[in-house]
């Protein structure tokens, strides 16, 4: 996997080419999000607490289906 050093944030040539390097793996169907909850746009309060309260092991999704 790629890994991206704390020490490299500001460099702008590093940045690009990890950029590069994480559009190539998700081209290549290497990357799959977390996803913790999915809950509607009338639910969002709860998502929010899930993040503020440091439980979700990945991402909180809002749909804005009916």
């Amino acid at each position: 996997g790629a890994t991206f050093p704390l020490a490299s944030m500001g460099d702008c040539a590093v940045n690009c080419n990890n950029r590069h390097e994480i559009f190539a793996f998700h081209m290549a169907g290497r990357l799959e999000p977390i996803i913790s909850r999915r809950y509607s746009l009338a639910e969002f309060a709860k998502g929010l607490a899930l993040l503020r309260d440091g439980k979700a092991q990945g991402k909180i999704i809002l749909e804005a289906r009916p």
